[in-house]
């Protein structure tokens, strides 16, 4: 096919033009044909039927692949022309590409008149798909070993299974084969032995895969007329070893905050259609779960890690695993070291983790001791130091359950109302039965209790302190000891909250402030989510350069001003409560300030840094401080104000976060005591006749009187009593005597 603009130069096909004919002007004989194509929108099958001079045909079948990007390549030819302009054009650097396929023919004798090319459907090609053959050639004599396709595909095995890699050749025979085994990039040899066989045939089997085989494989065939290296095929063999983790184990991520791709539960919920997902804060930050299986205490040999749907850059690529006994207090490295996911990515929603079918790396590594808790860090990503978020779609930690001398699990907080009753209980075993002895950390320093005062079971698996102060929260800790081992548990945040409630209530008067979102969130102000006793989240959008668009940065200031029905109250306390949002976009501060003009002007109560819990509450969770996330602030206040201005100027990363979301908050303290008002006073007839209003309705109260105020109240005397109304309006009338030139009057309510 000589290379011309006028006459015809190539054989095109495709599935609306499926055949195609090469006739050659002087036949020839020939040991082996090459064709050079290249195709677009995917790779084609092409059957091939031969036709020669003695009226024999024999059929044969090339893989053509598409031009972009594929290897090997014959030729590289870095741009094409368009033929509108006559420029060449050029694609993504080193494209378009033509390639090479070759087969060996059995008729080498009888001169080959014509080709018969057909386009099929074998792999399913696209019906777009369409080849172009810029040239055949032929060639005489010894053909060296042609490889057929398709060549070996890698493999994914468990241990123990059996494995088979398998190439057929054409050419001259006879052949010569060699399997060899590579390991980074270096390829030695294979002989059989062990559950190795042929070894020096087309088929390499393997009886009974161990870890030993993983590798890679790829097979040198020779004959009289030289030797062809088949490309390299990947060995790999799994644990058969379950995962300790499954669906329910309580387990949490650090790091960064949680983003839409859903929270630390997804990473152990046997489902490839979920997934991790965390904002690092910041960029390029350690992050990862902490697990600690139902199952109880285990010893992990090996981790697989499967990669998520969305970019690779956000892979990590190290991995660090420690275990702990006790909960997270103290933790004891298993192992560390790189990873190499896959760039393939899953997303197989409903479907089970397969290591045989999906994208997924598995470390073994040596261990010997059983945990109960795992800590899963990932310090590197393959988006550098600068990467901002990281995934991944499941881990499994693969191992047995075992026996410890010690087992130790204590709940991460306990919670009570100031003077009632708290009780932390442990769960303690051990074989011989531990002792057990409690500790609370005081002035920086964990030191051991005794059975005094409002404390009871100091030296058992429940220690109760009853009643409960503000004086006992802090941090505690149980320590279990036998003959064997001696295991210290992490410890126990104690929180003791104020009894005083909620002033607030679904309904009151509340407005937003500084969102300028325009919207983007909702088309009403969000404040109301604020005092709605749920944890559906009120949103603000701040005021950040992306912030019309739901984008980060966040930018402060931003609130809420709320004006409590309840009137006129006095606020010692605040609690903040997170909502199901992920925790990048929690307050980081606030300042509490309180109104009695309505707004004109405001005096502070209290403000400082917070630390809001990482822990979530679900839409579905009961407002309730002693069993969801929250974070209460206590201050002193003896003033009362009837509206008062929340006001927040940063979230927890303001970089990455687009907003501020809160689950729920509550002003606490109590409804302010009406004030006692006199509103007249007269003297007639010889009685000094008081009114007014503000008093308990239908309480009492008590006229005291004196001439010398430089006496105390308590030794004033008594000039009458009565009561309130029903409103709390008052009147009485007390005698007066002209010999008194100076009295004075004092209404006391009980």
């Amino acid at each position: 096919m000589p290379a011309s603009y006028a006459a015809n130069n190539c054989i095109y096909a495709d599935s609306n033009n499926p055949a195609a004919t090469i006739t050659f002007a002087s036949p020839t004989s020939a040991s082996a044909l090459s064709f050079l194509s290249a195709n677009a929108n995917g790779a084609i099958t092409i059957q091939v039927i031969i036709h020669h001079t003695d009226a024999t045909t024999e059929t044969n079948t090339f893989v053509s692949k598409d031009w972009f990007n594929g290897t090997p390549a014959a030729y590289i030819a870095n741009g094409r022309v368009n033929t509108s302009t006559r420029v060449i054009n050029t694609l993504n650097g080193n494209n378009p590409r033509l390639y090479e396929a070759l087969f060996a023919l059995a008729n080498t004798a009888s001169p080959v008149t014509s080709l018969d090319l057909l386009w099929t459907t074998n792999g399913n090609p696209s019906t777009a798909s369409r080849i172009v053959v810029f040239a055949v050639s032929g060639a005489t004599g010894a053909v060296a070993p042609i490889l057929t396709s398709p060549l070996p595909a890698s493999t994914n095995v468990y241990a123990g299974s059996p494995a088979m890699f398998a190439v057929g050749a054409s050419g001259t025979a006879p052949f010569s084969y060699q399997w060899q085994k590579g390991t980074n990039g270096i390829f030695a040899n294979l002989s059989d032995g062990g559950d190795v066989s042929g070894s020096n045939t087309n088929v390499l089997n393997f009886s009974s895969a161990v870890f030993a085989d993983a590798a890679d494989y790829r097979l040198i065939v020779t004959n009289i007329a030289g030797a062809t290296t088949g490309n390299a095929a990947t060995l790999t063999v799994f644990s058969t070893d379950a995962d300790v983790t499954q669906p329910g184990d309580p387990i949490t991520s650090f790091g960064g905050g949680l983003f839409g791709d859903g929270p630390p539960v997804n990473a152990i919920d046997n489902n490839m259609g979920t997934k991790l997902g965390m904002n690092l804060s910041p960029a390029g930050a350690p992050s990862g779960v902490v697990v600690s299986p139902n199952a109880g205490a285990t010893l992990v040999t090996a981790l697989r890690v499967y990669t998520a749907n969305d970019t690779t850059a956000r892979d990590p690529i190290d991995y660090k695993l420690e275990g702990s006994v006790n909960g997270g207090g103290s933790y004891t490295l298993i192992a560390s070291n790189s990873l190499a996911l896959s760039d393939n990515r899953n997303n197989l929603p409903g479907i089970a983790p397969d290591p045989l079918t999906q994208a997924v790396q598995e470390v073994r590594f040596t261990n010997s001791n059983g945990y109960t808790t795992y800590r899963l860090t990932f310090s590197h990503y393959k988006g550098g130091s600068s990467q901002g978020s990281f995934q991944i779609e499941e881990i499994e930690l693969l191992g047995v359950n075992t026996n410890l001398p010690i087992q130790v699990v204590v709940p991460n907080t306990a919670r009570a109302y100031v003077g009632s009753a708290l009780t932390i209980n442990a769960t303690v075993s051990g074989s011989p039965a531990p002792n057990s002895r409690w500790q609370k950390k005081i002035s920086g320093v964990f030191t051991y209790l005794s059975d005094v005062g409002t404390v009871t079971g100091s030296q058992t698996t429940s220690l109760t302190i009853n009643p409960t102060a503000f004086g006992d929260a802090g941090d505690f800790r149980i320590i279990a000891t036998n003959s064997l081992a001696t295991v210290t548990s992490a410890p126990v945040t104690v929180i003791i909250l104020t009894t005083n409630v909620d002033v607030t209530q679904p309904g009151d008067p509340i407005v937003s402030f500084g969102d300028q979102s325009a919207g983007h969130y909702s088309a009403t102000d969000l404040a109301p989510q604020c005092i709605a006793n749920d944890f559906t989240s009120y949103i603000n959008g701040g005021s950040g350069a992306s912030a019309s668009a739901g984008f980060n940065p966040f930018a402060g200031p931003v609130g809420v001003v709320v004006t409590p029905a309840a009137g006129k109250t006095i606020i010692t306390g605040v609690r903040f409560y997170p909502g199901s949002d992920t925790s990048i976009d929690d307050p980081a501060d606030y300042t509490l300030e309180g109104s009695n003009n309505g707004g004109a002007s405001y005096t502070t109560l209290s403000s400082g840094a917070l630390a809001i819990p990482d822990e979530r509450n679900d839409v579905a969770f009961a407002v309730d401080p002693l069993t969801t996330s929250v974070q209460e602030i206590l201050f002193a206040n003896s003033q009362g104000y009837t509206s008062y201005r929340l006001t927040f100027n940063h979230v927890k990363d303001d970089g990455n976060a687009a907003s501020l979301r809160i689950g729920e908050l509550e002003l606490l303290g109590v409804v302010a005591p009406a004030q006692l008002v006199i509103s007249d006073t007269t003297v007639s007839g010889g009685n000094l006749n008081i009114t007014g209003s503000g008093g308990t309705p239908s309480g009492g109260y008590t006229v005291l009187s004196t001439s010398d105020l430089t006496q105390p109240v308590a030794s004033w005397a008594t000039a009458g009593t009565g009561s309130f109304d029903g409103s709390g309006n008052f009147s009485i009338s007390i005698p007066v005597s002209p010999a008194n030139p100076k009295q004075f009057y004092l209404i006391r309510t009980p």
